[in-house]
């Protein structure tokens, strides 16, 4: 049997372990040249590559309208629900109307958890708040009752919006909440914050996704984090998955930790969850 790595290097599909993509996007960005993610291209997609499961929320919440956007999650996800989840995305700024909606999505097949996005610095987003504002504090509380998790987009660290930190506010409330730190903070000390939370709260999850501007080789990582709880997130929609797959495949690590991180991780915390 071929190693991961032999197989990324042939070009071939990870057909050969389970891979669960953990941050994945649905629709389409005039910002990015990418294919409209329908569930069509979805699944060719994911063939390409070898990824078994797709976990997604959609652009069209980050951009302009979350209710139409997580009308298009459950009809993407309803196309092919053995292999196709969503997050419902929420807009902190509309407490009452992220609390309807997570009302609406939550019990939907396929449903796993919620996506929250602070949007400091991005003038295109209509979110832009701070990931400890007590407008979130009803989103957290409705998830943690629902058993689900959150996959929150952070950058930086201290006192931006989107500072991983700024998800103590919800943990120290609900220490038993899963939390996937979308991007685990970016940057260098976005990614120190992330693991500084890791030790304190044992369902805080390191996602890989945007970790290439962290300046911290994978084979340095697993040595700093618990393997348990890294998973591979590719930004597909946004960007190619491609990147990750080779990101992780070559990386100077065992194959174990490959197959922990490409899906055994996100298989056991989807199996932690309320679904």
């Amino acid at each position: 049997m071929k190693t991961i790595a032999e197989k990324v290097m042939a070009g071939q599909p990870l057909d050969n372990i389970l891979v669960i993509d953990a941050h994945c996007h649905i629709g389409h960005s005039s910002r990015i040249y990418m294919p409209k993610m329908t569930p069509e291209y979805a699944l060719s997609y994911m063939d390409r590559f070898g990824i078994d499961k797709m976990c997604v929320s959609s652009i069209e919440g980050i951009y302009n309208d979350c209710i139409r956007a997580n009308e298009e999650a459950a009809t993407f996800v309803s196309a092919c629900p053995e292999r196709l989840m969503a997050y419902c995305i929420v807009n902190g700024n509309y407490p009452e109307e992220g609390l309807a909606l997570l009302d609406e999505y939550l019990d939907k097949p396929g449903f796993i958890g919620a996506k929250l996005y602070p949007g400091e610095g991005y003038g295109w987003s209509h979110h832009d708040i701070a990931l400890d504002d007590p407008r979130f504090d009803a989103i957290y509380d409705k998830v943690a009752e629902a058993g689900k998790c959150v996959l929150a987009h952070t950058w930086e660290c201290g006192g931006y919006k989107a500072a991983p930190g700024k998800m103590r506010r919800a943990l120290e409330r609900h220490p038993e909440m899963t939390v996937i730190v979308g991007h685990s903070g970016g940057t260098y000390d976005g990614h120190f914050e992330t693991m500084a939370m890791m030790r304190d709260f044992p369902n805080v999850y390191f996602d890989l996704t945007g970790t290439e501007f962290g300046e911290i080789w994978l084979r340095d990582l697993v040595e700093m984090v618990d393997n348990d709880r890294i998973l591979y997130g590719s930004d597909a929609g946004f960007l190619d998955a491609g990147f990750y797959i080779g990101k992780i495949g070559l990386a100077e690590i065992t194959e174990e930790q490959k197959r922990k991180i490409f899906g055994g991780n996100m298989q056991r915390l989807l199996k932690g969850l309320n679904l």
